[in-house]
């Protein structure tokens, strides 16, 4: 089921991530050098470095002859359902079917985070963005076990009405890692002692200024919010920040988040069904 992709295992992530790490340092060093030698400078900048995680983006294609399987990996087009399920829908409307991924062919930490290792991920989300609501957004993982050989003529025939519109279908090629940075709210909300948040705040904006420091844009998975209007992340009861695993700014499919917005599905720190979701304007 499904073509092969590049094998990202955790061991791979963490290499690389660790050997960028180091390079990052020494060229954000030696960027703001001649800013001179500003008392904790090399402090912040190994604190901003810290906050640097890997993201995602998905590499979309065209679709190879011979179209793409019901279990392939793909965005847009005609999604898996099982037999005995209805269309996703809310408040009657059918929601819009962004995108599927086989499991085994994501990052090891995506598989991860969403706790499966194979199956299908998919994404529904509400056009008219119903954030309180029903059951507006469905981000699930439909599992190996359940995945079915079915006619896509019969998955076809579950839509919710016949004019109802699927956006146009892409293949999946790959991954592209990239590495993102907080926003500058989130990267100077948690300081180490010592470090001045004026310093902090300027050097990042050094940073950015030389290209070093940035909050990747666009659809992708993992990494860090690109927020619009400050963060806005789910919690616990007990304060503890979610996960985030997806964000949707309409790269990859023409899915409108309001005017020009982001979305954000974030997973609960320890219970792999639980999401919160937030989106706004920018």
């Amino acid at each position: 089921m499904g073509r092969p992709f590049i094998d990202y295992s955790e061991e791979d992530a963490d290499s690389l991530s660790s050997r960028d790490s180091q390079e990052w340092l020494a060229v954000a060093r030696a960027a703001l050098a001649e800013s001179g030698s500003d008392e904790n400078l090399d402090e912040v900048i190994a604190y901003l470095g810290s906050l640097r995680r890997p993201a995602w983006k998905p590499n979309e294609g065209d679709v190879p002859e011979g179209g793409l399987k019901l279990f392939d990996s793909k965005i847009g087009g005609l999604p898996y359902l099982l037999p005995d399920e209805e269309w996703p829908t809310n408040n009657g409307d059918g929601l819009s079917f962004l995108w599927q991924f086989r499991l085994q062919e994501l990052p090891g930490p995506v598989r991860a985070a969403l706790g499966h290792s194979s199956g299908l991920m998919q994404l529904f989300i509400s056009e008219a963005l119903d954030e309180d609501e029903g059951q507006w957004y469905l981000l699930r993982v439909v599992t190996e076990s359940q995945l079915q050989p079915r006619d896509p003529a019969d998955v076809a025939a579950q839509l919710p009405h016949e004019h109802f519109e699927l956006y146009p279908e892409k293949a999946v090629l790959g991954f592209d890692r990239v590495m993102d940075c907080p926003c500058s709210e989130d990267a100077l909300s948690d300081l180490p002692p010592g470090v001045d948040d004026h310093q902090a705040a300027v050097v990042l904006d050094r940073l950015s200024s030389a290209g070093l420091y940035a909050t990747q844009s666009g659809d992708k998975l993992m990494g860090w919010p690109n927020w619009c209007q400050g963060p806005e992340w789910a919690k616990t009861g007990a304060g503890q920040r979610y996960l985030q695993v997806v964000q949707v700014e309409g790269t990859l499919v023409p899915f409108a988040v309001g005017d020009s917005g982001t979305l954000v599905l974030q997973r609960h720190p320890t219970d792999v069904a639980t999401w919160g979701i937030s989106w706004a304007c920018c």
